[in-house]
């Protein structure tokens, strides 16, 4: 918020697949209008990257000038996680490998047998 007046908002949420970030400021805005897109500042230049990095680093970037500050709307694609299929292994570690189930847990037996799970333990076999 250092370009913004000194204080501002930052709303983070996600939607789906999608995470949407809104930087609103009530700082002067910027003089002269939003800034063309150009090539990152020289190393010896301090600051003058937030900008440069949000355009590479985000799938969407909307800048919004105004006489009330400035928001900053940026979006990012999140990677879409596998859900395992119903019923399978899944090894967590070399050689540990758990069950991985969208079945909800079956009602413990009244007696278990020889093999036969309690709820929280393996009974020996």
């Amino acid at each position: 918020m250092r370009h913004g007046g000194g204080h501002g908002r930052i709303e983070l949420r996600r939607d789906g697949d999608t995470l949407l970030c809104d930087i609103v400021d009530h700082g002067p805005g910027f003089p002269g209008g939003v800034p063309a897109p150009a090539g990152p500042p020289s190393p010896q230049t301090p600051g003058g990257r937030g900008l440069w990095l949000a355009r590479h680093l985000t799938d969407t970037l909307l800048i919004s000038d105004g006489p009330g500050g400035v928001t900053v709307s940026v979006t990012a694609c999140l990677p879409v996680t596998p859900t395992p299929a119903a019923d399978a292994q899944i090894e967590i570690s070399p050689g540990v490998l758990i069950q991985a189930t969208t079945d909800p847990l079956p009602a413990p037996p009244s007696a278990p047998g020889k093999g036969q799970a309690e709820r929280g333990r393996l009974s020996p076999e």
